[in-house]
């Protein structure tokens, strides 16, 4: 089982055909069709109902199509932070201050670094 299984297992059910899938990944219907069979025979269970015309999410297919939707969505996380992190973004940035200090400005300069760089961890001591 691999990511692109998993984005194809995505596909056809969001767009809801193969044909559909086909065009929206620039890949054939028989290509599709063999990622999905490796991933079902992967996993132990059919994920699509084929007895009608149209491909309908069996009962175990729609419960792993929340996972896989989920754990596509930390792939994209995941690929985002590295770019963020190879264009020479700091992974971490610890700040120390003096409870003497007014704590409204510093507040307020946080906030702003947080909303510009949301992907670095911000640490107070």
């Amino acid at each position: 089982m691999n990511l692109d299984q998993i984005r194809i297992f995505v596909t056809i059910a969001e767009t809801g055909s193969l044909g559909a899938a086909a065009k929206a990944l620039f890949r054939t219907q028989p290509t599709l069709s063999v990622a999905l069979k490796k991933l079902e025979e992967a996993l132990g269970v059919q994920l699509f109902s084929r007895k009608a015309y149209r491909m309908s999410l069996t009962a175990a297919g729609k419960q792993l199509l929340r996972k896989a939707q989920y754990l596509l969505e930390q792939a994209r996380e995941f690929e985002n932070l590295g770019r963020y992190l190879s264009s020479g973004h700091e992974p971490e940035l610890r700040v120390a201050f003096d409870p003497l200090i007014p704590i409204q400005p510093i507040l307020h300069i946080l906030k702003t670094f947080e909303q510009k760089y949301c992907q670095t961890q911000l640490t107070l001591v």
